[in-house]
């Protein structure tokens, strides 16, 4: 992946029978960005590995006990440390294309670094300059819709979690009755109320 704005003028060089891992790109500081990035994840990952091995090797051990709290601490370590760098990255970088790829690396094939959720305020100051910056780009037309996503998904359970809690008072509502009035909760205040949804 290449990220370049339309004024950067791009040489790519690439070696006969070379894969592209090895191209040389100049002129595009998004590709560049995406590199370190990338490198940074793989570094990450071998520094993980480097762990597990440990790990593995140690199950035969005497102080095995001991030594899995010190090395589950230094690779939970890791991964906070890793999610750290890629909040600060997006937070530098919020007005760069290559803050979607941060947001979106991944801890292994199934796991994300940094959560949509937990994370929200990095990914929606990402869409709010992108989507200004870059109306246009389809990637960042994409992002958008997903954050309008979660934020609607997020807006929803806190809604629910307002009407459900135990105790509080329950919305207002209207439904039609079986004899085809329509009825209000506000007008049956006071009284036992018992709804059967068939």
């Amino acid at each position: 992946v290449i990220i370049a704005s339309p004024s950067e003028q791009i040489d790519i060089t690439l070696p006969r029978g070379a894969s592209w891992r090895s191209a040389v790109v100049k002129g595009s500081s998004g590709f560049g960005q995406l590199k370190m990035l990338n490198d940074s994840l793989l570094n990450f990952r071998r520094r993980l590995h480097l762990i597990q091995i440990q790990f593995d090797t140690l199950k035969y051990n005497y102080r095995y006990d001991s030594l899995r709290r010190v090395l589950k601490q230094s690779f939970n370590d890791r991964i906070t440390q890793y999610r750290s760098f890629l909040r600060n990255y997006v937070v530098q970088n919020k007005g760069s294309l290559s803050s979607i790829p941060a947001l979106y690396q991944r801890f292994d094939s199934v796991s994300y670094m940094l959560n949509a959720k937990a994370d929200l305020r990095y990914f929606l100051l990402v869409d709010s300059i992108l989507f200004r910056k870059y109306p246009e780009s389809s990637i960042v037309k994409a992002f958008h819709m997903r954050m309008q996503i979660v934020r609607y998904q997020l807006n929803n359970q806190k809604l629910n979690k307002e009407s459900v809690v135990e105790g509080s008072l329950a919305p207002d509502f209207r439904l039609k009755s079986l004899g085809g009035d329509t009825v209000s909760l506000s007008k049956l205040k006071g009284r036992y109320v018992l709804l059967n949804f068939w």
